[in-house]
């Protein structure tokens, strides 16, 4: 059985990347239930296919690192200690859920279990290294088994683990250690006055600053821009300025403030507020770059999902704007007292 390597964007992943080790712990009730052994992998494109599905959740184009300007955190000196010898890695896993359950509020954490894993000759950029690899499952996806039998089938119900409910996890790559490793980490379980329980209470982490950064912050200071600075009848100004906004640094290798002001913002009244609201932005964050960085394409692409391009009117209509203002006029009819939108199209499709 052959399996294809595939590309997590910088990263990748072949045949030649083993899961040495996978250790499964469980939580109950807020406590850990510990496994004395590793699990069992039973074959060779078993272990492949597992590889890549505990790869896939993961984003290599936003990275974080292990905070390390004061004091080195305790995971970090866990994963130090199980890089330097693999003979570590039971005891360690062990201290690391232990820590994941100290950390978390314990009468919230659910019923699950947590996977602590070590994968072997990973590419990353072009270094070959390491990687420890951590997982908490809260949730699972429920699946027919069929079992054939002499003439028919039978069908069992199951539990098994989807790389879609893979609620947090971490991948910590044996490299940059003096930076504080490469890391990354997905979280779709915390909840919003919990966000940063899982980066920055558990692993310690932070976003590295660089292209992908300036670009995604970037990204969501625009939207926050049009949604305070443009007054509520000046939807399809609203929206156009997000697209245009996009369009340009999809268009561009670099963003350069004073070439956005000429060929977006263009109004001098504009270009003043934006400036002023990058300004306290700068501030809040003296990590952002307001004036001038390379554009992560990577970041673009994920973030302008997020990006709102629809006018909702009442509860009856929808209409999704892509750019071209002046084809979507507002009016107000004084007659029946509503507001309308009138569309110029070429065809209908």
């Amino acid at each position: 059985m052959s399996i294809t390597p595939f590309i997590l964007q910088s990263m990748v992943v072949s045949n030649e990347v083993i899961t040495k080790y996978l250790i499964v712990h469980r939580i109950v009730d807020g406590k850990l239930v510990p496994s004395r052994e590793g699990a069992v992998v039973s074959s060779p494109e078993i272990n492949t296919w597992l590889t890549k599905f505990l790869f896939k959740p993961f984003n290599a184009d936003e990275k974080f690192a292990f905070q390390i300007e004061e004091a080195l955190p305790e995971l970090m000196d866990q994963c130090s200690s199980i890089f330097n010898d693999q003979n570590n890695l039971l005891e360690k896993s062990i201290e690391i859920v232990e820590l994941y359950l100290s950390t978390a509020h314990s009468n919230k954490s659910k019923d699950g279990e947590f996977i602590v894993a070590f994968f072997e000759d990973c590419i990353i950029g072009d270094e070959v290294t390491d990687v420890i690899g951590l997982f908490r499952i809260e949730r699972k996806e429920t699946f027919l088994k069929l079992e054939p039998t002499y003439d028919a089938f039978t069908l069992h119900k199951d539990e098994g683990i989807s790389p879609t409910k893979i609620g947090q996890g971490a991948m910590i790559f044996n490299t940059d250690q003096e930076s504080g490793y490469q890391i990354l980490q997905i979280d779709k379980i915390g909840p919003k006055n919990e966000e940063f329980f899982w980066t920055e209470s558990f692993l310690g982490a932070s976003k590295v600053v660089d292209s992908y950064y300036h670009t995604q912050h970037l990204i969501n200071n625009i939207q926050e821009f049009a949604q305070t600075n443009f007054d509520e009848d000046q939807s399809t100004e609203k929206i156009t300025f997000v697209n245009d906004s996009i369009e340009f640094m999809k268009e561009s290798e670099v963003f350069d403030q004073q070439a956005y002001s000429e060929q977006v913002l263009q109004a001098p009244e504009l270009i003043e507020q934006f400036e002023s609201f990058q300004g306290e932005k700068t501030q809040e964050n003296p990590f952002l770059e307001s004036e001038q960085f390379e554009i992560s394409k990577p970041a673009i692409k994920s973030t302008k999902r997020y990006i709102r391009s629809v006018i909702k009117l009442d509860k009856n209509f929808h209409v999704y704007v892509h750019g071209n203002r002046e084809n979507i006029l507002r009016g107000y009819d004084e007659e029946k007292k509503k507001h309308f939108y009138t569309l110029y199209y070429e065809e209908e499709t």
